[in-house]
């Protein structure tokens, strides 16, 4: 019995040979998904070097970081005076997110995610409410 062929289209073009798809048999693309389902009860997460099981050099390590282990409730100050806003995480190109036009800071009093709340937004600033259309599927024959 023939089998139809599968075509699986991949997410960017190879880079040696720009393809775009690859045409297999229905065993052929089960063979190469099962490739990425791990084996049974085997670590997927691998320590080399000092971090490895039985390196000598481990104990020292560990030495280390139980003299700088600091007790939780100093812990979560120091981290509460570390931490910065996503916004400045995110800055691009010396670029700050919550700059306003006039040169103060914007704070984030809430996040909607109602589909008619930021219809009404959108309309009242301005900005476009109509999804924007994206290109058909190319056609692979």
């Amino acid at each position: 019995m023939e089998w139809p062929w599968l075509i699986y289209r991949l997410p960017k073009p190879t880079h040696n040979t720009g393809q775009t798809f690859v045409q297999l048999q229905p065993l052929d693309f089960i063979n190469r998904i099962a490739a990425f389902i791990p084996p049974p009860r085997r670590h997927r997460h691998h320590y080399h070097g000092v971090f490895a099981p039985n390196a000598p050099q481990r104990a020292l390590i560990a030495a280390q970081t139980q003299k700088n282990f600091v007790p939780p409730n100093e812990a979560s100050d120091n981290i509460k005076k570390v931490t910065l806003s996503w916004a400045r995480l995110l800055r691009i190109y010396e670029v700050n997110p919550l700059l306003c036009t006039c040169g103060k800071e914007m704070k984030i009093i809430a996040i909607d995610t109602h589909s008619s709340e930021k219809w009404r937004i959108l309309s009242r600033i301005g900005w476009p409410t109509k999804a924007l259309d994206f290109d058909p599927p190319a056609d692979l024959n």
